[in-house]
């Protein structure tokens, strides 16, 4: 199997580069014409231990092994996903700052 040129998984990565892992594996898959039932297999143990105990979380109560690669996909672009309503509340909180003359009671309740 050489799947050097794929890299790692980006466990860490933006929704864009979790996609753009999947495209490429997705095109791995098709040009060494795997299997159907073998994709979930070769996906496992391509993504490394990281990224293997992430899908396992994500597939509870079923082995990720048993799950088909659409579902373990689906699980991931899921698990990346951050909506619009989760980053606005991210950078509001990130801008909230205490002033001189504002008291802690006032302050908290703007969280």
């Amino acid at each position: 199997m050489e799947l050097s040129n794929l890299g790692k998984f980006p466990i860490n990565g933006s929704p864009w580069e979790i996609a753009d892992y999947l495209e490429c594996f997705d095109a791995w898959c098709i040009s060494k014409n795997v299997r159907d039932d073998k994709i979930p297999a070769n996906f496992i143990t391509t993504i490394g231990l990281d990224a293997y105990s992430l899908v396992k979380t994500l597939a509870l109560p079923d082995k990720p092994i048993s799950l088909s690669y659409v579902k373990i996909r689906e699980l991931l672009i899921n698990h990346f996903h951050v909506t619009t309503f989760e980053t606005r509340e991210r950078a509001h909180f990130n801008k909230l700052v205490l002033t001189p003359n504002q008291r802690i009671r006032d302050f908290i309740l703007q969280l």
